[in-house]
C-alpha cells in the first residue's frame, strides 16, 4: 500500500512538473510561480545597476525583492533604518537604484568590514577563509553611497559597537540582520528590540537556512522570551513585525 502510494506520489509530480515546469531556480529556490520582480523592469534595471557597482551579482533575485518591498514599506514611518552585517552592500545599492526609492531617508549601516568569513555562533572571524561577499573597502561603499546625506557606516564588532550608536532619540522603522552567527544576531536583536516602533519591520537575512540553523534556533528562542512571531519565507528570510 505504502510503496503504492509513493509511486502514485511521484507519478502524480511528474504530471506537475510537466504542466507547470520549474522556470526560476536560484538562491536555493526552484518554482514555478508567477514572480513580478522577474518582469519588472525598475528591479531589473536596478539588479543591473548594483551588480555593475559591486563588481558581481549575488544572483539572490527572490531576497532582494523581499527586501526592497520591507524597505519601501516603512518608508512613510519616522526614525531610522538599519542594517546589521552589510558586506559589499548588495541591498541598500538596490535601493539606491530602485527607481521607485526617491530617497533611503535616515539609515546606518553596521558591520565589521573584513574579507574573513565568520563562525556561525560566535560570530569570531575564521582568518584565512575569505568570503566573496565581504568587503573592507570602506571608501568604495562611502563612494556608492556619497548622495545619501542620511546614511552613516560605523565600522565595528556587534553587539558591541551599538554603545557608539547614538539612538537616544531615535526609534527604528526597520532592521536588517545578515551577521551570519547567531549570537551577535540574536544580542543585537534583543538590544535594539525595545527602540522598534510599532509596524517596524525585521527582516532576518539568514533564519531559514540550513547553513545557519543555529541562527534559527536561537532566533526562536528569543522570539519566545520577547513574545513576538517569526514567519519563515522560502527566501530563508524570516520577517517579523513589531506589535
Amino acid at each position: 500500500y505504502h510503496k503504492i502510494r509513493k509511486l502514485l506520489a511521484k507519478v502524480n509530480l511528474g504530471f506537475v512538473l510537466l504542466i507547470f515546469p520549474r522556470d526560476f531556480e536560484q538562491d536555493g529556490l526552484a518554482t514555478s510561480r508567477i514572480r513580478q520582480f522577474s518582469e519588472d523592469l525598475d528591479f531589473q534595471d536596478a539588479k543591473r545597476k548594483t551588480a555593475k557597482m559591486i563588481g558581481m551579482d549575488f544572483q539572490i533575485d527572490w531576497r532582494s525583492h523581499v527586501f526592497l518591498w520591507a524597505f519601501r514599506s516603512t518608508l512613510l514611518l519616522p526614525g531610522v533604518a538599519i542594517e546589521l552585517g552589510t558586506g559589499k552592500g548588495w541591498m541598500f545599492t538596490m535601493a539606491v537604484n530602485h527607481r521607485h526609492i526617491q530617497s533611503l531617508g535616515e539609515v546606518i549601516l553596521i558591520d565589521r568590514f573584513s574579507i574573513w568569513s565568520v563562525d556561525n555562533v560566535t560570530g569570531q572571524p575564521l582568518v584565512g577563509k575569505k568570503n566573496d561577499v565581504y568587503t573592507e573597502d570602506l571608501h568604495a561603499l562611502t563612494e556608492r553611497f556619497s548622495n545619501e546625506s542620511g546614511l552613516r557606516i560605523i565600522k565595528g564588532e556587534l553587539p558591541s559597537v551599538l554603545d557608539e550608536v547614538d539612538l537616544k532619540e531615535k526609534a527604528i522603522r526597520f532592521l536588517h540582520v545578515d551577521l551570519n552567527a547567531a549570537q551577535p544576531e540574536v544580542d543585537s536583536l534583543k538590544i535594539l528590540w525595545a527602540k522598534l516602533l510599532p509596524g517596524a519591520i525585521v527582516l532576518l537575512d539568514d533564519f531559514g537556512s540550513p547553513e545557519f540553523i543555529e541562527s534559527n534556533s536561537a532566533m526562536r528562542l528569543l522570539a519566545l522570551e520577547l513574545d513576538f512571531q517569526i514567519l519563515g519565507l522560502p527566501t530563508g528570510q524570516g520577517l517579523i513585525i513589531k506589535r
